[in-house]
């Protein structure tokens, strides 16, 4: 059981209204025959379903609440160059894991937040970079969380509770991008970046009980500020 949607066209979640259609009748007449309601995202009702939604070609843009109840796991994902895969609605299973992989880059806007209970959080940007907005957040009760870009990431709130965040840029930086919450809560954070990893001016700012990182570049401003 689950739901699992692959497009081959760039590919919006979102609402769909109510579907009317004409009925004839004996007498050659019609009425409107039409669903009940509209819906919205896509939801699993029957406990450890799991939800796959992939566009093959082309952008992904995620505009209403996907959601795993149980064990279900979450899989978002564009399989194209060019199609950046953007979360504006929560993203969430009760215990599953969540994957969000993208070939181009990955947004998540305020409202895009991705939750789940003692599961893993995988999200990677193969052909560009990940921006959390100010206000996003990623948080698991004691699962692992693990964002990677090919480019930059830019941080909005990362909380693993008691477990492990591991955050890679592979040829840009690692930087703040929020104040709503902290950027990293964990027990152990990995950082690595081409380039930086924060500013002299903006730090990262990290709640965690042990650090390790590295910068491999070496560049005008470089450095590791937490």
């Amino acid at each position: 059981n689950g739901v699992y949607l692959t497009n081959a066209i760039a590919m919006a979640g979102d609402s769909v209204g109510q579907v009317a259609a004409n009925r004839v009748q004996i007498t050659g007449g019609t009425l409107t025959e039409q669903d009940a309601a509209a819906l919205s995202g896509a939801t699993t009702i029957v406990a450890n379903g799991s939800i796959a939604i992939s566009a093959s070609t082309g952008a992904l843009t995620v505009n209403q609440v996907v959601t795993a109840f149980g064990t279900g796991n979450i899989l978002l994902s564009t399989l194209g160059t060019g199609g950046d895969l953007t979360l504006n609605a929560v993203v969430s299973s009760t215990s599953g894991s969540i994957s969000v992989l993208s070939f181009a880059g990955i947004s998540q806007t305020a409202a895009g937040d991705i939750t789940t209970g003692a599961a893993t959080v995988d999200v990677e940007a193969m052909g560009g970079s990940i921006t959390m907005a100010n206000g996003a957040l990623t948080q698991t009760a004691a699962g692992n969380i693990r964002y990677k870009a090919s480019g930059s990431v830019a941080v909005g709130g990362l909380n693993a509770t008691t477990a492990y965040v591991s955050i890679t840029a592979t040829t840009g930086a690692i930087t703040d991008n929020g104040d709503t919450d902290k950027d990293v809560r964990a027990a152990r954070l990995m950082m690595s970046a081409a380039t930086a990893v924060g500013t002299a001016t903006n730090h990262l700012d990290v709640d965690v009980t042990l650090l390790a990182g590295r910068v491999v570049g070496n560049v005008a401003g470089s450095g590791f500020f937490v």
